[in-house]
């Protein structure tokens, strides 16, 4: 879920918006996301009260615009391939913020150093 939408639930954190995402909408079953902006993303699997939360990495940000839905991207495509959740956060961060740190999408192809995250132990 976004930031946006977890804000005007009266959410104020990340770590809350996940929790109230499922006990709002009964959805004990599900795995939620809610990426918050430059602190992180926060996450909470089904049937857990443990939430994981993964720093943004360190950038200069050059340009915002469409970082929400590369972070989106990158983690339906992780979540698709079956990557342990971790993974995908890290992954969809690293992704959202090499983004941010240049104008616009068309160097985003090459992405070598992302995958090293999925990768790695």
């Amino acid at each position: 879920m976004s930031k946006d939408f977890a804000k005007s639930k009266g959410w104020e954190n990340g770590g809350k918006a996940v929790q109230g995402l499922k006990n709002e909408f009964n959805a004990a079953n599900a795995t939620s996301i809610c990426p918050w902006g430059e602190e992180g993303v926060y996450a909470l699997l089904p049937n857990s009260e443990t939430h994981i939360f993964v720093k943004t990495i360190q950038i200069t940000a050059i340009d915002t615009l469409g970082a929400g839905d590369c972070f989106i991207g990158a983690a339906i495509w992780a979540l698709n391939e079956g990557i342990e959740i971790k993974k995908v956060l890290e992954f969809s961060v690293f992704v959202a913020g090499k983004k941010c740190s240049q104008k616009g999408l068309s160097n985003l192809k090459n992405l070598s150093e992302a995958k090293k995250i999925i990768e790695r132990n």
